[in-house]
C-alpha cells in the first residue's frame, strides 16, 4: 500500500525539518555597547515585528529579548529617517560635554595615582628609612586624588542624568495621517508603504549566539564593517563589584591586583575582583609582554563598590612603548526587572 508509506515519509520529512528549524533558533536576552561612537536606529527582526532602540558607547542599553533565528541579523535606519527632538539633542550635548571633562580629569588624575603608587611603594619598601617628608606629600596627593574623584562623581552623575535623556527620548508627535484618495482613485494609486516595512535599513552586523542565554554584545565598527563580540553575562560569569578585561592591545598581559592576577592573550577576556573591601581602594598594574618579559604598562587605582561591575577594553599604547591604554564601561547594578522572552517568531499551535 503506497499510500500510507509515503504519508509517513511525508510526515517524517516534515518533523525533521521541524526540528532543524528549532535547533537554529535560540531564546536570548542581550544588552549592547558601540565601542567607538553611539549607533541610532539600531533595528532586528523578531517574528513580524521590528525591534528599534540606540546603541551608546558610554552604557549598555536596557535589555532586550529576542527568540528566533541564530544568527540574529541587526540593521540600522539610514540616517534621513532619525529624527530627535531638541530636549534628546540639548541632553546629547551635555552629554558630550561632560564625557570631555570627564577624560581630562582621568587625565589629571593619572599622574597623581602613579606618585601615589610610587610613594606608598618606597614606604613600604625602604621603611624608615624612606623620606621624613614622604608620608605628608602621600596625604597631600590623596587629598588631591579625593577632591578629583568628587568631581568626578559629579560630572559621572550628571553624564548618567542626560544618558537616561538620551537613551529614553520624549515620545515623537504623532505624524498626520494622509488625506484618503477618492473611491475613484482608489484603483488607479497603489497603497502607500506602511512605516513598518522598513524599507530603508542597511545591514549593521550578524550576531550568532552560543545558545540561549544571557549576553552582552560589544560592536566593533571598522572600514571592512561592524562585527560583534558576543559575551556570556549569565549569573556569575560577570558578577558585580568585579572587573572584566578585554585584552585589545595586541600582546599578552597579565593584570595584578595584590595577590589577584590574570593573564590574558591577545583577543583574550576574563574576570577579576580587586582583594579589597567594599568602598576602599585598590592599586593594580597591567604588564605588557616584551622582549625582556612582563614591562609595567599602565598602573591604575580603582574604588571598590560591590554593587558596580566595570568592563575595561585594553588598547595599544605609544608605538615602541610598553604602555597601554584603557577604556572602562560602568554599570551600577539596577532594582530593574527581568525581560520577558516572547516568542514571536513561533509558528502557529506551538
Amino acid at each position: 500500500m503506497p499510500l500510507p508509506r509515503l504519508a509517513l515519509l511525508l510526515l517524517g520529512a516534515t518533523l525533521a525539518a521541524q526540528a532543524a528549524d528549532d535547533a537554529s533558533r535560540v531564546r536570548v536576552t542581550f544588552r549592547a555597547l558601540s565601542f567607538e561612537g553611539p549607533i541610532l536606529g539600531a533595528v532586528y527582526q523578531e517574528g513580524k515585528a521590528f525591534r528599534s532602540f540606540d546603541i551608546s558607547s558610554d552604557c549598555f542599553t536596557p535589555e532586550h529579548g529576542y527568540v528566533g533565528p541564530n544568527p540574529l541579523r541587526l540593521d540600522q535606519k539610514q540616517l534621513e529617517e532619525i529624527e530627535e527632538a531638541p530636549e534628546t539633542l540639548a541632553a546629547r550635548t551635555e552629554l558630550n560635554q561632560a564625557q570631555l571633562r570627564i577624560q581630562a580629569l582621568a587625565k589629571e588624575m593619572e599622574p597623581i595615582q602613579e606618585q601615589i603608587a610610587a610613594l606608598g611603594s618606597d614606604i613600604r619598601e625602604r621603611g624608615e628609612k624612606a623620606k621624613p617628608s614622604a608620608p605628608g606629600q602621600l596625604r597631600q596627593l590623596e587629598a588631591q586624588l579625593e577632591e578629583l574623584n568628587r568631581r568626578m562623581g559629579a560630572l559621572t552623575k550628571a553624564a548618567g542624568q542626560a544618558r537616561e535623556k538620551v537613551l529614553n527620548p520624549p515620545p515623537r508627535p504623532a505624524r498626520p495621517e494622509p488625506k484618503k484618495p477618492k473611491k475613484e482613485d482608489v484603483a488607479k494609486k497603489p497603497p502607500a508603504p506602511k512605516p513598518e516595512d522598513h524599507a530603508n535599513l542597511r545591514p549593521l552586523a550578524d550576531v550568532t549566539f552560543p545558545g540561549d542565554g544571557r549576553y552582552l554584545l560589544l560592536i566593533l565598527r571598522g572600514p571592512a564593517g561592524s562585527k560583534v563580540n558576543v559575551i556570556d553575562d549569565k549569573e556569575g560569569a560577570f558578577p558585580f563589584g568585579s572587573m572584566q578585561f578585554i585584552n585589545l592591545a595586541g600582546v599578552p598581559v597579565e593584570i595584578r591586583f595584590g595577590s589577584a592576577t590574570l593573564a590574558l592573550k591577545p583577543n583574550g577576556k576574563g574576570v577579576l575582583r580587586a582583594g579589597v573591601a567594599n568602598n576602599s581602594y585598590a592599586d593594580g598594574e597591567i604588564h605588557t609582554q616584551g622582549d625582556d618579559g612582563l614591562q609595567l604598562g599602565y598602573s591604575m587605582r580603582t574604588f571598590q563598590q560591590d554593587d558596580v561591575r566595570t568592563l575595561y577594553f585594553l588598547m595599544p599604547g605609544e608605538p615602541g612603548s610598553h604602555g597601554v591604554r584603557l577604556k572602562g564601561v560602568e554599570e551600577r547594578r539596577m532594582p530593574d526587572a527581568p525581560v520577558k522572552i516572547t516568542d514571536a517568531g513561533a509558528k502557529p499551535g506551538k
